[in-house]
């Protein structure tokens, strides 16, 4: 018995398709941010002078390129932007980035001119490490703490007395 015509073209094509697929090279990987310190998510203990982007390839900030913005929305711009090596971007800031949380947002060129952009956010707690941030009023304001209340009950708050 002699095969079918169709069955022969469909079994041709079938076969080519699984040939010419497996000769295909792997589509290469998207430039993306591989790392970052501080890192997503982190809570940090003390002011952040400094933030690197560790890319998975070289790139090139574009457009607004890296930049960091506070709960509030308020932009603050590296005072220097530095490439550490061929794949990590060091943002510095002269006045630390002190308690609250912050966007690091990142808009990069890749080698090949692929625009690519993404953020992630971190939170600084100096009140963590016992920093002098935030602490309790001496006891020469103290009477007038007392006094302000007048009989009121005085509650400790974040080592406040209110």
């Amino acid at each position: 018995m002699r095969p079918r015509p169709a069955v022969a073209l469909v079994l041709a094509l079938a076969l080519s398709v699984v040939f010419s697929v497996s000769l295909q090279t792997p589509v290469a990987a998207h430039t993306g941010l591989e790392s970052s310190h501080p890192t997503e998510g982190e809570t940090v203990g003390e002011p952040v002078s400094a933030i690197s982007l560790t890319f998975n390839r070289p790139v090139e900030p574009a457009g607004s390129g890296l930049t960091v913005f506070d709960a509030h929305g308020v932009e603050y711009r590296p005072d220097s932007l530095s490439l550490a090596d061929s794949q990590t971007w060091l943002m510095e800031f002269e006045t630390p980035l002190t308690g609250g949380e912050y966007e690091v947002r990142w808009r990069v060129a890749a080698e090949d001119g692929h625009i690519v952009e993404g953020a992630f956010r971190f939170t600084v707690d100096v009140a963590r490490t016992g920093s002098s941030a935030e602490q309790p009023p001496d006891s020469a304001s103290a009477p007038a703490a007392e006094s302000a209340g007048q009989g009121l009950p005085r509650v400790r708050s974040r080592g406040w007395l209110v």
